[in-house]
């Protein structure tokens, strides 16, 4: 089959450009390839026209829909640069013609503006390489793209079998200081093992950015169900997975500016929230934070941040308000390893003496720049002591208060070799134990959790 084309081609690829346009009767290759040849010299009318030409010919002509996807959105024609190259993605089974179509498709979605379906495209396209160079060049692209783009969406989802899915006690006694016995508790109260499943999603939108200052909205969600082992049903027959099944959803609203120097906060947010506790309402909440960024060098960053949080319940228990001092410091070493500190002091008042605490914690984190064989890693240890000065058991007020000392230890393995769309599996190894002087709240957690997260 040969195709006429009525296109200038002598203009537009070798003669001086006075020259006439003509009509040129040539094959479908030979077409495929003055388009080519156009698209490469920047001669986008006319390879968008000798693409066009091609489709009425063969309409399912895959090198023509990668063409035509490439050259449409440099003449203003963004939509059907990404229909075509929608097209093309579905019809081809060649990874080149897949990631090529993936690429272009999301040029065109974002000459359109449509930032959400850009980041989808990039994933698909990092599906489809066949290299290491390949994939670090999107991951590139779509990091590029995220920094200017006023819309990120971002999640994760994790599987964990865990030893304590309810926080429960280690043992059935209740008692104090470990000598003075109180009661016995039922098997609700006491540590549940079993699966926990949880997703992870959040939505940032710029609502303005000028060299000064940047203003965004964020939606956040956080869902959380459980599976009871066989084990832990035969020890509390009455709870549910329902009971145990936890729901946050949240708004925020961040400023940050320029500080210039001057001694004031350069990030200012607010944020509303709700959560459910086995599906029913448990608590709502509103946050005010503050927040100062301090370099050290290249290398060097320190966060120190102020947030105050209000909480109200459904039902009868008091309001709650915490107030927390926090330090993060990161450093990268000349390995590409990064050291990660913090520290922070909480404060928490409230009507009820059982919800009055002050606590401190401090935490310090490894990440390993270089991968060893398939996995990169990361490790944190951290540890926290909390005190109520007049914790209360029904009417028994606990001698001295009650004092919980809480250490945990976390491994993250990250497979990058292994990847769907851009996101890598990520094993979690985590141990939490927790010491107290009431029983009740002694217990310990360790779980192997399986994640999916963003390689970029």
């Amino acid at each position: 089959m040969r195709v006429a084309l009525a296109c200038g081609i002598a203009t537009a690829t070798i003669a001086p450009s006075s020259a006439l346009a003509q009509r040129v009767t040539v094959s479908l290759d030979q077409a495929h390839n003055i388009g080519l040849e156009a698209f490469k010299q920047r001669n986008y009318k006319l390879s968008y026209s000798v693409a066009k030409q091609l489709l009425q010919a063969r309409e399912d002509d895959i090198g023509a829909l990668i063409l035509l996807a490439a050259s449409a959105p440099h003449v203003g024609e963004h939509k059907e640069g990404r229909i075509a190259a929608r097209k093309a993605y579905l019809k081809s089974k060649n990874p080149t013609h897949k990631l090529n179509a993936a690429t272009y498709a999301a040029v065109a979605a974002a000459k359109e503006k449509r930032p959400l379906l850009t980041q989808l495209w990039l994933r698909r396209a990092y599906q489809q390489a066949e290299s290491d160079a390949q994939r670090t060049a999107i991951g590139n692209q779509y990091r590029q793209y995220s920094r200017t783009s006023p819309v990120k969406l971002s999640f994760a989802v994790s599987v964990s079998p865990s030893s304590n899915l309810n926080g429960g006690s280690e043992s059935q006694f209740l008692t104090i200081d470990g000598a003075f016995p109180i009661g016995i508790l039922n098997g609700a109260a006491q540590a549940l093992s079993g699966l926990r499943a949880q997703v992870r999603g959040r939505l940032t939108y710029t609502l303005s950015e000028e060299v000064a200052h940047k203003t965004t909205l964020t939606f956040a969600g956080n869902v959380s169900r459980v599976r009871l082992s066989s084990g832990a049903r035969a020890l509390a027959p009455t709870v549910s997975n329902s009971d145990l099944g936890d729901t946050e959803l949240s708004a925020r609203i961040t400023h940050q500016i320029a500080h210039q120097g001057r001694p004031i906060p350069d990030t200012y947010s607010f944020a509303l929230g709700q959560t459910w506790f086995g599906g029913d309402e448990y608590y709502s909440y509103a946050t005010a934070s503050l927040g100062r960024s301090f370099r050290f060098g290249k290398k060097t960053r320190l966060n120190v941040s102020a947030t105050h949080t209000h909480q109200i319940f459904a039902g009868t228990q008091s309001d709650i308000g915490v107030s927390v001092l926090r330090f993060n410091l990161a450093r990268q070493l000349q390995n590409r390893d990064v050291l990660r500190a913090s520290f922070s002091l909480s404060d928490s008042q409230s009507d009820s003496n059982n919800s009055v605490y002050q606590s401190y914690s401090a935490s310090l984190g490894y990440q390993l720049g270089k991968p060893i064989g398939p996995a990169s890693l990361s490790a944190n240890v951290s540890y926290s002591e909390t005190t109520y000065d007049n914790y209360r058991i029904g009417f028994i007020q606990v001698p001295g208060g009650r004092k919980d000392q809480t250490t945990h230890a976390k491994l993250d393995m990250t497979f990058n070799d292994i990847s769907y769309m851009g996101f890598v599996p990520q094993m979690n190894i985590s141990h939490i134990r927790t010491t107290s002087n009431i029983s009740r709240f002694e217990r310990k957690t360790t779980g192997v959790g399986f994640s999916f997260v963003s390689a970029f």
